[in-house]
């Protein structure tokens, strides 16, 4: 069961600011801020997205290799991908802002990663990825000053879309906010800014794993899955510089860490230990399809 929750966790993760990821806040009181005014540019939909097989994927640590260790999720996540974003559960954003010659070169421009929602009333989920869907963005995705928490800076050059980021934070309905650590990703456009297709490669750290919980695990979270069922203790990047690390579980949770230089740090919060900073690695493969953001959905 759990490792069907992985799947769909992994599932509808794929497609700034700091910190480990937290579960969403509970429903918000009857008080409303006023509406905000968010620029929104160039909008794209993610249209397939592909966990690729390990071996495969973007080279997140710079040494000429694929770094895609949770690849291995692959045929048990892609159908579910599929369907996620066929009957329209799933509608994931990139908004391109400050593009001023799209799709000519720019050396800073904005990427911003949304969590949408269908304009259409009822919803229809068949014109979502025809080049013609309208979306709305969930207001949760936005600080008080009504600024998106999900946007890091970009660049295009050469007909492709480059941007990398320390970390990137995507919110995902019923998982709450995943963190990404060391975010590459490489979107390729034609001249009309009608089909993208690319991949797009992180690494999740295992403080970030810890803290993704709710119902798709009953009670346990990401982190326990990935070391019990998948059978992973070692995560593949050594962000910290120390030597990889271990996660050492018992079938069912987290009993310890060790840390790079052999430190056993016991308890199950040991993987937000300071000393912990490894991660998993993670690779996609992407197509887009142009999209319209037309406003923002409030208290979702």
């Amino acid at each position: 069961m759990r490792v069907s929750a992985l799947a769909l966790a992994l599932a509808t993760a794929c497609g700034g600011g700091d910190g480990a990821a937290q579960p969403d806040a509970g429903p918000a009181g009857t008080f409303q801020p006023p509406a905000c005014q968010v620029e929104f540019g160039r909008t794209l939909i993610f249209s397939r997205v592909t966990i690729l097989p390990e071996g495969q994927g973007m080279d997140i640590t710079g040494d000429g290799e694929p770094d895609n260790q949770l690849g291995v999720i692959a045929p048990l996540s892609n159908p579910t991908i599929v369907d996620v974003i066929d009957n329209g559960t799933g509608i994931f954003l990139l908004d391109f802002t400050r593009w001023e010659d799209a799709p000519g070169d720019d050396d800073d421009m904005s990427v911003t990663f949304y969590l949408g929602v269908d304009a259409d009333s009822p919803p229809d989920p068949t014109d979502n990825i025809s080049g013609a869907g309208d979306f709305l963005v969930v207001d949760r995705q936005l600080d008080v000053d009504c600024n998106p928490l999900t946007r890091v800076p970009g660049i295009a050059q050469d007909g492709v879309a480059r941007l990398e980021s320390g970390v990137w934070n995507f919110l995902i309905e019923g998982v709450g906010t995943l963190t990404f650590d060391h975010v590459h990703l490489e979107l390729a456009f034609d001249d009309q800014l009608q089909h993208y297709t690319g991949q797009f490669g992180t690494g999740w750290s295992v403080c970030s794993l810890s803290h993704v919980e709710g119902p798709l695990f009953a009670g346990g979270n990401l982190l326990e899955a990935v070391v019990n069922d998948l059978h992973l203790p070692h995560p593949d990047l050594d962000f910290d510089d120390d030597g990889l690390e271990e996660i050492v579980g018992d079938g069912d949770g987290v009993t310890a860490c060790i840390d790079g230089d052999g430190t056993v740090i016991e308890g199950a919060s040991c993987a937000c230990d300071p000393r912990i900073g490894d991660a998993y690695s993670v690779s996609v493969a992407v197509e887009g399809a142009p999209a319209t953001i037309s406003g923002i959905i409030y208290g979702q």
